[in-house]
C-alpha cells in the first residue's frame, strides 16, 4: 500500500542535501536558504546586465512566491544560470556539479539542461556529460542506498497523487 507523500514533492536526493539545514533552528536554516539564493541570483545579474536583479525576486511572480513560501525555485534557477555560465567557459566539472543541483526541482531545469547537453556531445565534449551522468548516479544512487530503493517508488506515488494538494485554477484568477 503507498503512503501519501503529503507536501513534500522534491526528489529524494533533497532529503540528504538539505538535512543539514534541518538540524538548525528554522529562521537561521531559512537565512541561509535565502542567501544562498538572493546572493548569488544578485551576482549573476550584476554581471551580466551590469545592473541589480532584485527588482526581479519582488516583480516575476515565480521568484516571489517561491521566496514567500519557502521553495527551491530560486536556488534551482541559480544553479542553472550558473551551470549555463560554466559551460559557455568549458569549466565541464563546475557545469555539471551546477546542472546536477538544478536537476532537484526538475520542472525549472530539465529542458535547459537536456539542451546544454546535447549541445555538449554535438561539441564533442565529452567531460560534461559524463561528469553530469556521474554526479546524477551519486546523488541519486546514493539516496538509494541509504534510504533504499523503495523511496523512489514511494515519492513517484506520492507525485501521482499531490496534484490533489493543488488548486486546479490559474493562479491569477
Amino acid at each position: 500500500r503507498m503512503v501519501n507523500a503529503g507536501w513534500y514533492a522534491y526528489p529524494p536526493p533533497t532529503l540528504f542535501l538539505f538535512t543539514p539545514l534541518a538540524l538548525l533552528p528554522w529562521p537561521l536554516s531559512s537565512a541561509i536558504l535565502l542567501l544562498a539564493s538572493i546572493i548569488p541570483f544578485e551576482r549573476w545579474a550584476r554581471q551580466t546586465s551590469l545592473r541589480t536583479g532584485l527588482p526581479w525576486l519582488l516583480l516575476w511572480l515565480p521568484l516571489a512566491q517561491g521566496l514567500w513560501i519557502g521553495q527551491t525555485t530560486l536556488l534551482a534557477l541559480v544553479a542553472l544560470l550558473w551551470g549555463e555560465r560554466a559551460a559557455h567557459e568549458r569549466q565541464d566539472v563546475r557545469a555539471a556539479f551546477l546542472l546536477a543541483l538544478a536537476l532537484l526541482k526538475p520542472q525549472i531545469g530539465i529542458l535547459p539542461i537536456a539542451w546544454l547537453l546535447l549541445e555538449a556531445l554535438w561539441q564533442r565534449r565529452w567531460r560534461l556529460p559524463l561528469a553530469f551522468t556521474l554526479i546524477n548516479l551519486v546523488l541519486w544512487g546514493g539516496t538509494a542506498l541509504l534510504a533504499g530503493p523503495q523511496i523512489y517508488v514511494q515519492w513517484l506515488g506520492g507525485l501521482t497523487n499531490y496534484d490533489q494538494f493543488l488548486p486546479n485554477r490559474p493562479l491569477l484568477f
